[in-house]
């Protein structure tokens, strides 16, 4: 879910991203960069400036070849078919996830609410 509202703010700034499957390798990188470049431009608005209008945005890992020769060819696909701009977005990796942020939560069954 938190993924789709951070997909739906790029779409919304007329950004798509190319990477919407995973790899023919099944690694877990599919939509993770995508969402997190999300939160990115949430928290640094001024980024937004800098990409291009209907841009796509693909994404290649240190270290991750099989994943960003992938996420490239989505790019060189989409780009050629609509003409529209491409932004790389070049990162070292993702941070562990962080846990949730409930304080103390108390989870109690309930029958009906009224």
């Amino acid at each position: 879910m938190i993924a789709k509202r951070h997909a739906n703010l790029l779409h919304r700034n007329g950004i798509t991203s190319t990477v919407t499957s995973p790899p023919p390798s099944g690694r877990s990188w599919d939509s993770s960069p995508a969402a997190e470049f999300g939160k990115y431009l949430f928290d640094h608005p001024e980024v937004d400036d800098q990409l291009p209008e209907g841009a796509y945005v693909y994404f290649e890992v240190a270290g991750e070849t099989e994943f960003n020769e992938y996420s490239r060819s989505l790019a060189g696909r989409q780009s050629k078919e609509s003409g529209a701009p491409v932004v790389l977005v070049g990162v070292q990796g993702l941070a562990p996830p962080q846990g949730s942020r409930l304080i103390a939560p108390v989870i109690e069954p309930v029958r009906a609410v009224a």
